[in-house]
């Protein structure tokens, strides 16, 4: 909210009021009645209804029609300051008020982080009826309902020790079953007061309530206070709260009836900042995972093609994602998305070689002949290498026979990716990071580009250009040359996932130019790249000061993660955390840096053991069924139309395991496909993906599944390599906006992976027993 500038009278409201479940008509009527509270500073459209529950906040209650009903807390009387709470039938109004009888906004006095939080009063002794949850497993059930507090705060409550090793004990189910008895039980091991405390932490914590129950911890050992109408009013425009109160022009960028992909293209407030900026010169921005680097950039291509009138290019590394952008566009653009055009990287060094007139020499989209042309070439060139006469006594002798084909073809790619083919004998003054054999001397690269200038004489006699070949052949022709003149042209280029390109591609795309003859590199806004390098997935890389590019002091960072669960994030980032990766720039090799977690809670994560791959397959499948059935029940009883979107995306590192899902999910009579087929989201199918191909979406549910010693990381890859691994299994943990469940099964001596083992203490490691979903015996859970 900090770009947001208050001036009474004015409403705001919780966030998650757009989650209720009184459908879309409902919710614009809320919203009406938000827009008056913020406008006029009083409700006169819904009929004001005077609340039964009494409570030390002056609460407010609206009749919406249809049965439905808005409760509002009035919070400062003179500037009219108002926080909408809560929508539902009267009868659930009621009972809402009732429960929230005793809240208290409190404020934690280190960085005014306020909340809105259960204070009982010890002299009431008011019955507890919690509600209960049909939908929890039986897993959860039996797990200690206060199992996520630590150590260091169970000692900061200084409750008798033994209230505290009751309180540690106390399951979901012991308090939904008998509230009453647990509240009498701690009563008889302690005060009054700390039963009044230790009910209210319960309450929290059975109400998913996490950031409350952490406040009102702090309230009982100094951290917090509770607060009066001023400090209220200052603490809830406090930019540190901005993502749980939400003014009503925040809240009014998306429509009413937003389907799943429009959230997608909300801006919060730090977002917003870099999409009006102007840059003098090419700009980086990077950005955590689901911290909206995606978002931020569809808009900024509005915004740009708004201010120049001229042709904006959208770049990105695959179709899917390509895919993804061009939904995005049409649901974000009017008329100027006449001048965004979004493409792969692949595709515009082909358009390059189509103006240049290349390719009527060389068949560079013939892919007929491409894998037998290109396994002929690789194949010339390692023999033309292992024969040379200096062989022998070089340093690609020591390398063992079952790695050295897979270290020339990569260190072929590396040269052609990096270097024109007259720039080659750069080749022994560049620097290798993060390769097995790094110090690889003069000898034995001359031999290596011996092998390449044969692979390079091979593809030339047949006519042909591999995917490297076609980039060399584009940054050739968009160097300058006449045959270039004619385009294509842009005013500004935009790259998405720029980690993951090579340094030819940089220079590539850092080349364009408009249609007046400039650089992109030397206008205005010309070049904005968005990456992020914890999620570096191919083996290419480059440095910035090598691709023409100066991007000092223009630099920026997106920390703050708004996807993932703060469960969900811990886990995975405990994953990439141990390792090392080029900050996109990869002169610049360091440990990712630390998300800020987002204030939505969920369940941990599940690792799940399988007996079988029948039993592993089964279980995603009927966990899914699941989900949907819940799902279809709920809208049935709500009334709606039509299903309320569930994305659920299974990711898989091989064929074999995709197939075998898919198969199985359309066995079941399950809808279900492949994410490149229905990026857009057009029906409500499962998706099928690779990590690769799941980059840059998002998903309500996630199954990783075969995640095992061998596959994750890859078994031919060595241990100096699994920063990449890890980075391609970070990159699938974090498609999940709520729920992660990773599989792997123990069938013909399989393990675990090691992935998995090093964030063991970040999930819920289960197994499946007969059919259901039970904790390992190593949580000592009977």
């Amino acid at each position: 909210m900090a770009d947001v500038k208050l001036t009474p009278p004015y409403t705001l409201c919780i966030n998650r009021l757009s989650n209720i479940d009184g459908g879309r008509a409902v919710i614009r009527k809320a919203k009406k009645a938000q827009t008056a509270g913020a406008r006029l500073g009083e409700i006169k459209d819904f009929e004001k209804v005077s609340p039964v529950v009494e409570t030390a906040v002056e609460n407010e209650m609206y009749d919406l029609s249809d049965g439905f009903f808005l409760v509002a807390q009035l919070i400062d009387p003179v500037e009219q300051l108002r926080v909408f709470l809560f929508i539902g039938s009267l009868d659930d109004a009621e009972d809402w008020l009732e429960e929230h009888r005793f809240y208290k906004w409190i404020l934690r006095e280190e960085d005014q982080d306020v909340d809105f939080v259960l204070v009982t009063d010890p002299s009431e002794n008011i019955p507890l009826i919690p509600d209960i949850d049909t939908n929890i497993s039986e897993l959860r059930k039996n797990l200690p309902l206060l199992m996520d507090i630590s150590n260091e705060e169970w000692t900061s409550m200084k409750l008798p020790e033994e209230a505290e090793v009751f309180l540690k004990r106390v399951t979901t189910d012991d308090w939904q079953r008998n509230a009453n008895g647990v509240r009498t039980i701690i009563t008889q091991n302690s005060s009054v007061e700390d039963a009044s405390f230790a009910t209210d932490i319960l309450t929290h914590a059975h109400k998913k309530e996490w950031d409350a129950l952490k406040r009102r911890i702090e309230l009982r050992t100094g951290l917090a206070k509770v607060i009066g109408n001023s400090e209220k009013v200052k603490a809830i425009n406090a930019l540190q709260n901005s993502e749980k109160f939400v003014t009503w022009e925040d809240t009014d960028s998306l429509p009413d009836d937003a389907p799943w992909l429009d959230w997608m293209l909300f801006l919060h407030a730090k977002q917003k900042e870099f999409v009006n900026k102007n840059f003098n010169g090419p700009a980086r921005l990077r950005g955590v995972s689901g911290s909206g680097k995606t978002c931020v950039m569809v808009h900024r291509a509005r915004y740009l093609a708004k201010k120049y009138k001229q042709n904006i290019l959208l770049v990105t590394l695959t179709t899917s994602m390509k895919k993804l952008l061009d939904h995005l566009i049409e649901l974000l653009c009017g008329t100027e998305h006449v001048f965004i055009k979004t493409s792969t990287v692949n595709s515009i060094a082909t358009d390059v070689c189509q103006i240049g007139g290349v390719l009527n020499k060389f068949h560079v989209t013939n892919r007929t002949m491409a894998p037998h042309h290109d396994k002929e070439a690789g194949r010339r060139c390692l023999e033309k290498i292992i024969n040379h006469p200096e062989f022998n006594s070089s340093q690609l002798a020591k390398i063992p026979n079952g790695e050295l084909k897979k270290f020339i073809d990569e260190e072929v790619e590396f040269v052609k990716q990096r270097f024109l083919p007259d720039e080659y004998d750069k080749y022994f003054g560049e620097r290798r990071v993060g390769r097995q054999y790094p110090q690889f001397k003069e000898k034995a690269r001359s031999i290596v580009l011996v092998g390449v200038n044969e692979r390079d004489s091979y593809l030339k006699g047949k006519h042909y250009e591999d995917s490297n070949g076609v980039v060399q052949r584009a940054v050739e022709l968009i160097k300058g040359t006449s045959q270039h003149s004619n385009g294509p042209h842009y005013r500004s280029v935009m790259v998405d996932e720029v980690q993951d390109l090579s340094q030819l591609e940089i220079r590539l795309l850092a080349g364009i130019r408009s249609s007046n003859g400039q650089k992109v590199t030397e206008l205005e806004n010309g070049l904005f790249l968005v990456g992020d390098g914890a999620q570096t997935i191919y083996k290419k890389g480059f440095a910035f000061n090598r691709c023409g590019v100066d991007i000092a002091n223009r630099s920026y960072a997106l920390l703050k993660n708004y996807r993932n669960t703060i469960e969900n994030l811990k886990a995975a980032y405990g994953l990439v955390s141990k390792y090392e990766f080029a900050d996109v720039d990869e002169d610049n090799f360091a440990k990712p840096i630390e998300p800020h977690l987002s204030s939505r809670h969920g369940e941990k994560p599940f690792i799940i053991r399988c007996k079988t791959k029948s039993e592993e397959t089964s279980f995603v499948v009927e966990k899914i069924k699941e989900i949907l059935d819940s799902q279809k029940k709920h809208d049935e009883l709500a009334g709606y139309a039509e299903m309320t979107e569930v994305p659920i995306c299974v990711i898989g590192f091989n064929n074999y395991d995709r197939k075998w899902i898919l198969n199985a999910l359309v066995k079941r009579k399950i809808d279900a496909c492949e994410l490149r087929q229905d990026v857009e989201w057009q029906n409500n199918s499962v998706k099928i993906s690779t990590a690769e191909s799941a980059k840059g979406h998002e998903f309500h549910t996630v199954f990783i599944v075969g995640v095992e010693k061998g596959k994750i990381p890859n078994a031919y890859e060595p241990e100096e390599e699994w920063r990449r691994e890890a980075a391609k299994m970070y990159v699938a943990m974090t498609r999940a906006r709520e729920e992660l469940y990773m599989t792997y099964t123990i069938e013909n001596g399989r393990y675990a992976s090691e992935f998995l083992a090093s964030i063991q203490e970040e999930c819920q490691e289960c197994k499946i027993d007969n059919g259901k979903l039970t904790l390992l015996d190593k949580w000592n859970i009977g």
